[in-house]
């Protein structure tokens, strides 16, 4: 059985990602619905072009991989706490590491 994961979601910096978790649908129209619906709305019409329809299988695991949680103090001095998949860890802290040398 598939059922349709609608997502409103857009990248901040680091591999960080906000996003809201519309709903899940039974069907690829349903799904579509909700975003025609929510479009309108504040926040969301500025952004339309981060709806997401994500395919699903029930029972079957959509992440297969571990994950590293990452901290990092930004030069303003707030704390940023961000979950990477494991393959983008190695990545990001080289980014910081660059980032922290300028």
């Amino acid at each position: 059985m598939n059922v349709y994961l609608v997502t409103h979601a857009h990248e901040l910096e680091f591999y960080a990602e906000h996003e809201k978790i519309i709903g899940i649908y039974s069907t690829q129209e349903n799904a579509e619905e909700a975003i025609n619906k929510l479009k309108l709305k504040a926040g969301f019409c500025e952004r339309i072009e981060d709806f997401q329809i994500e395919e699903h299988i029930v029972d079957e695991d959509s992440w297969r991989e571990g994950f590293a949680t990452i901290t990092h103090i930004l030069k303003n001095g707030r704390k940023l706490v961000v979950c990477v998949p494991t393959w983008a860890k190695n990545d990001l802290e080289m980014r910081q590491k660059m980032s922290d040398e300028e």
